[in-house]
């Protein structure tokens, strides 16, 4: 996971932190081990501690974003088509197709 921190953090530590998920209202209490932090305060997480009430709201909020890409890609016209690579295994598989 990774959180727009205004506060630079240091790699490798761990911290404690308080945030709230984009469109819920509980705020979320975490130990966190600080994996990576970038320029643009930008930072990627490995959560320590979290009670598992917090855990399971991340967890539903984590599949809910994973389920709107997934329908997003699904609508998309520009979504890679597998034709390509279907036709070729057809003409391995069956020489006659």
């Amino acid at each position: 996971m990774a959180l727009r921190i205004l506060t630079p953090l240091k790699r490798g530590t761990e911290e404690t932190l308080l945030f709230t998920l984009p469109r819920t209202h509980l705020p979320i209490r975490a130990e966190a081990k600080i994996c990576w932090y970038n320029e643009q305060c930008q930072a990627g997480l490995s959560f320590v501690s979290l009670s598992p009430r917090h855990s399971s709201e991340l967890q539903e909020w984590i599949a809910s974003r994973f389920e709107e890409q997934l329908t997003d890609w699904n609508a998309s016209a520009t979504r890679p088509s597998t034709e390509a690579i279907q036709t070729p295994l057809k003409h391995e598989l069956d020489p006659t197709a």
